[in-house]
């Protein structure tokens, strides 16, 4: 009981801060496990919205249509929004599209590097195992 309820402080407290989107759902993932608390509640969604980034969660805002209210879905999204903006991020460093699509392939190469694109809440699952044991 003491574990969930310091692991409930710790979720209260998540924030994406200077971590990769991974690294942050990783973390919070695994601090919803450890709190006990169901991934589809509003309260877990609530949370992980509260921790990203002020700027990609702003940005999902203004998206038409708005994502569903599931936390799955925000993940994608925020993934996806942080993969965007890098694609930006390295289109406004030069602005050559040759060395455009270079640059971000290393990026997106990078960003797939833990595959968490294409994992299921299942595989996740089993990798913060890995990661937190």
């Amino acid at each position: 009981m003491a574990s969930e309820q310091r692991a409930y402080g710790e979720l209260a407290n998540c924030s994406m801060g200077s971590k990769t989107i991974d690294e942050y759902v990783v973390q919070f993932e695994h601090l919803l496990q450890k709190a006990r608390w169901d991934c589809t509640s509003r309260g877990s969604l609530f949370q992980f919205k509260k921790g990203l980034d002020r700027k990609i969660h702003l940005r999902i805002l203004q998206k038409e249509p708005m994502p569903a209210e599931t936390l799955d879905a925000w993940e994608e999204v925020a993934r996806r929004e942080v993969e965007r903006q890098a694609f930006i991020d390295c289109y406004c460093q030069d602005g050559n599209p040759l060395s455009l699509r270079v640059t971000c392939d290393r990026a997106t190469r990078s960003m797939h590097k833990s595959n968490a694109f294409e994992m299921s809440r299942r595989e996740r699952g089993a990798k913060l195992l890995e990661v937190y044991a």
